[in-house]
């Protein structure tokens, strides 16, 4: 049964997975050189050559959707299943791949309602594949920046009262205070939504492109490299953002997203 969208982040959220999914939780990591050279060249080229939904966003951000994921995932799934063994070969992955001049605000791709109301599976992890990275120089990494804070809810933008992200089907969350905020161990976390939880370099460097409320009460985690032949893992219901670009000098890149998904009756 189709329900109304968008529900961001706790409306008709099926609560009975909120004891199911920190399981899956654990702090964010780059492995690098997880890929070999013709792997990576792989993915890259599974991408381009069998995309069927090209999707162009004001700014300088084109998207490639419905791809066909299963090659990539015989790569990925055998060296992942070594370091996370609930993982299933029957697991799904769904995201898309993008070439983008942007930074990206403060968001989290946990899942949209669809797929748990019409499909019936939820996120469970997720990773990206940097696919490249254009930079004059390359004496600082581009960076992804994730932070502890996990709210286990639909997928949205945080604003904290700034509205500075125009989405067309994910909310904005423009209050942080009475959110079910928790850690990688599942545990409550408190949060001051009045003040900045990163030092002020940090903010500077990596977050000078958000609104400072944006970044109120979210307690810094790690700044992960974005490095061709990596794979960033984190959790889908961690808010991430990607480091500034000024900062890194970082012109455009691109790279794949994925979630990987599971039937509920699985959980």
């Amino acid at each position: 049964m189709n329900q109304p969208m968008p529900l961001q982040p706790r409306d008709q959220w099926p609560a009975l997975l909120d004891e199911k999914l920190p399981k899956y939780f654990s702090p964010a990591e780059t492995i690098e050189d997880f890929f070999t050279e013709e792997e990576h060249l792989q993915c890259m080229m599974q991408m381009f050559n069998t995309f069927t939904r090209p999707r162009h966003y004001k700014g300088g951000t084109f998207k490639m959707e419905k791809f066909d994921a299963y090659p990539i995932w015989k790569i990925v799934y055998p060296k992942l299943k070594e370091k996370f063994d609930w993982l299933r070969e029957d697991d799904i992955l769904d995201g898309n791949g993008y070439i983008t001049a942007t930074n990206y605000a403060l968001h989290m791709d946990s899942c949209n309602p669809s797929i748990y109301f019409n499909n019936n599976q939820i996120a469970i992890k997720s990773f990206l594949i940097p696919l490249f990275v254009c930079q004059p120089n390359e004496e600082r990494d581009a960076s992804f920046v994730l932070f502890k804070n996990r709210l286990l809810g639909w997928e949205c933008n945080f604003s904290n009262g700034n509205n500075d992200v125009k989405m067309t089907y994910q909310k904005n969350v423009s209050s942080y205070d009475g959110l079910p905020w928790i850690d990688a161990n599942g545990d409550p976390m408190e949060i001051d939504s009045t003040k900045l939880a990163v030092t002020e370099e940090v903010y500077n460097d990596h977050l000078s492109h958000l609104p400072k409320e944006t970044c109120h009460g979210m307690v810094l985690e790690s700044i992960q490299p974005y490095k061709p032949r990596s794979i960033l893992i984190f959790d889908p219901y961690q808010p991430h953002a990607t480091g500034d670009k000024n900062w890194s000098n970082t012109r455009l890149k691109g790279g794949i997203r994925f979630n990987i998904q599971r039937r509920i009756e699985n959980l």
